[in-house]
């Protein structure tokens, strides 16, 4: 299923872009670096269409590069709908050699048609995988013969690249955005980037799907995604910032069959926080035995076999990824099943893998699972599901958590705690979404003060409202003709 593509030497200038340096990698440019893409189109053998973007970059030890360019290979420029059948997100020497990590560090390179709302192809930290698994060949994609993800508009990409060096000469190379695509008929492919649970305002203060992580705390996150359709999983891997996290556990079990629901320890004051396992008394190892104790009870009451064979509740399989004292490799899940309605849960556990992991104080962290899978309907779908503790609560948006409107929306909001039963009263409605706006518009320490300056902003917002609504009607009856006043 990983094997790359070929690739060709000849590339040409065909227009420019922005390429921004920063040290700091939260935000875009300025000032913008204008540099030449160099750009490749060749018709493959068996028809397909290799399109390979390569732009050159130079940087310093320890510095970070954001990019982004709206017309992959010029592809609106292609026949469209198309599928993809293969890809490399990477970056590559001038000879064409891979760049290995390290020295660059692949933060994240994304590929996707609207990159608000759809992930087509990616690239992770933890991607790359160990030598003996292949190294850098995890970085190209090429789909099972016949299959292939459906797109109608162009692609586009952005991504963050970071030369990890602590000392040394500034090096050269260039970000290679590869895609073969066919017109023939294949079969649909999917793509799903299920994240952890996320505050809105950590969009702008603490960058997109990541939550707070205290980098010496053993700590827990875990949350559910509801699964609107069935389907085969073929390839699934997860993804995390793994020098603080020790492993991601997958099941095909509902909350309560692990046993999450029913201890209020183990489910957060918010859906974005994560559990000071220390400060609740629990160890991961007291944490893994009531999940699979609570499990295999699960698993008797539907009178399964403990071993899992793709039914639910189960468990589908775990992320530890090997460690070589500073980098990980991508941590693969085995292949799986889901019917229409089971629910996903992952279950990640933080704890810093090195002495200097400890000393990095809070940090941003992401519990992430992003998998290939072939739906029961045959469609071909790409986006990013937002997880909860209640998995009736699953949104599948790009960015924004859980924004005001969206709370409003969907009375209430994803509050486990405030929901242990998966179903939702007026009342905590209310609550949910005054505490969810009190955290978005005043973040402090006090939630009774906060709360109570929302009530006062929603006040005034329906007192606005009404005079509004006032002034029309009264407009509205003057010029009116008095015969058709009742």
């Amino acid at each position: 299923m990983l094997t790359s593509y070929p690739t060709f030497e000849k590339y040409s200038a065909a227009q420019y872009i922005l390429i921004a340096h920063e040290t700091k990698p939260e935000r875009f440019g300025p000032p913008p670096l204008e540099e030449p893409i160099a750009r490749c189109r060749q018709i493959l053998p068996d028809g397909s269409t290799l399109l390979i973007d390569r732009v050159k970059a130079t940087s310093n030890p320890g510095e970070w590069m954001n990019y982004f360019w709206p017309d992959v290979g010029r592809s609106s420029q292609e026949q469209l709908p198309a599928s993809a059948v293969g890809a490399f997100t990477g970056a590559v020497f001038e000879n064409g050699e891979v760049v290995n990590h390290p020295p660059l560090e692949m933060h994240h390179l994304h590929v996707g048609t609207d990159l608000r709302d759809t992930l087509m192809f990616q690239a992770h930290t933890d991607t790359q995988c160990a030598d003996a698994d292949g190294g850098t060949d995890c970085l190209f994609w090429r789909y099972p013969d016949g299959y292939g993800l459906y797109f109608e508009e162009h692609l586009q990409t952005l991504g963050t690249v970071n030369d990890v060096r602590s000392h040394g000469d500034p090096m050269t190379f260039y970000i290679e955005i590869g895609v073969v695509l066919t017109t023939k008929k294949v079969e649909h492919l999917s793509m799903s980037a299920n994240a952890n649970p996320y505050l809105a305002r950590n969009l702008i203060t603490h960058g997109s799907d990541t939550y707070l992580h205290e980098a010496a705390a053993t700590a827990l996150m875990w949350y559910s995604v509801d699964q609107p359709m069935g389907g085969s999983h073929i390839y699934a891997i997860c993804h995390s910032h793994w020098e603080w996290t020790s492993q991601s556990m997958l099941f095909n079990a509902r909350p309560s069959q692990l046993g999450l629901a029913g201890e209020p320890l183990l489910v957060p004051s918010q859906p974005w926080d994560e559990i000071d396992l220390n400060r609740v008394g629990y160890t991961p190892e007291k944490v893994r035995a009531l999940l699979f104790g609570s499990l295999a009870r699960a698993q008797h009451e539907a009178k399964l076999e403990p071993s899992w064979d793709g039914a639910a509740p189960g468990f589908v399989g775990a992320c530890s990824p090997p460690w070589d004292g500073e980098f990980p490799r991508v941590p693969l899940l085995p292949n799986f099943r889901v019917n229409k309605g089971d629910v996903l849960t992952l279950v990640t556990f933080h704890a810093p893998r090195s002495a200097h992991a400890a000393k990095a104080g809070t940090t941003r962290m992401h519990s992430v699972f992003i998998t290939h899978w072939i739906r029961d309907d045959k469609a071909s779908t790409y986006e990013y599901i937002k997880g909860a503790q209640d998995p009736s609560w699953t949104w599948k948006s790009a960015v924004g958590g859980w924004y005001l409107y969206q709370v409003l929306y969907a009375k209430g909001g994803p509050f486990g705690p405030q929901n242990p039963t998966e179903s939702t009263s007026t009342l905590a409605n209310v609550h949910a979404v005054i505490l969810t706006a009190s955290e978005v518009f005043f973040p402090g320490s006090s939630p009774f003060v906060n709360a109570g300056l929302v009530v006062a902003l929603l006040g005034l917002v329906a007192c606005i409202a009404m005079s509004m609504a006032k002034r029309f009607n009264t407009k509205t009856a003057e010029s009116t003709p008095k015969s058709e006043l009742v």
